[in-house]
């Protein structure tokens, strides 16, 4: 098992990334979904995770079909590496972020997090987390964590039923400032505000 290989497979579950357990040998599988239009970064995505492993690593990207006028791409993978995964994001069988999890995912947790969720709106640059009261204690964890790794998040407000982690001003230049040298390429203009 590859510690680099872990670390990255769960900053993309922090993401859009899942895993489940799949076959009759409930073998983990890591799955992430994203329009044909962001199919440059999930050729990304599976080249490092590819780089990364040891040993063999199944790999398939696949279409799924949509009602809108653009496709799914999905990729899924398998391979030994991924048991450990499974075993940090879901002990008990229950998905759960821990502060564990987030120190090992690192700086590409925050990649990860950023290219899937973030936008900038008002200026601001934004990671929402849902609505549900579990997220809620998600998101002061990921605060947690930001702080830990030099990143300086607003103080938590709620505007309506939308958590979320924001930066602003002095914040939203230095969050950029440290982010933009970690992000792949293609994903650089995802922070002109």
């Amino acid at each position: 098992m590859s510690a680099p290989f872990v670390a990255l497979a769960l900053s993309y579950c922090l993401g859009r990334g899942r895993i489940r357990l799949l076959g009759s040998r409930k073998r983990p599988w890591l799955e992430i979904t994203r329009r044909e239009t962001d199919l440059t970064y999930l050729l990304h995505q599976s080249r490092q995770l590819h780089k990364l492993h040891d040993g063999p690593l199944d790999l398939v990207i696949d279409t799924v079909q949509t009602d809108g006028f653009y496709d799914d791409r999905r990729l899924r993978c398998h391979g030994e590496g991924l048991y450990r995964v499974y075993e940090l994001l879901y002990p008990r069988d229950t998905y759960t972020i821990s502060d564990d999890l987030l120190d090992i995912a690192g700086h590409r947790g925050i990649v990860s997090l950023w290219c899937d969720k973030g936008r900038i709106r008002n200026n601001r640059y934004e990671i929402p987390f849902g609505t549900r009261a579990r997220n809620y204690a998600d998101t002061r964890m990921v605060r947690r964590w930001l702080r830990r790794l030099g990143y300086a998040p607003d103080q938590f407000n709620q505007i309506g039923r939308d958590r979320c982690i924001r930066f602003s001003g002095c914040n939203a230049d230095d969050f950029a400032r440290k982010l933009r040298p970690q992000l792949p390429r293609h994903r650089v203009a995802s922070l002109r505000r």
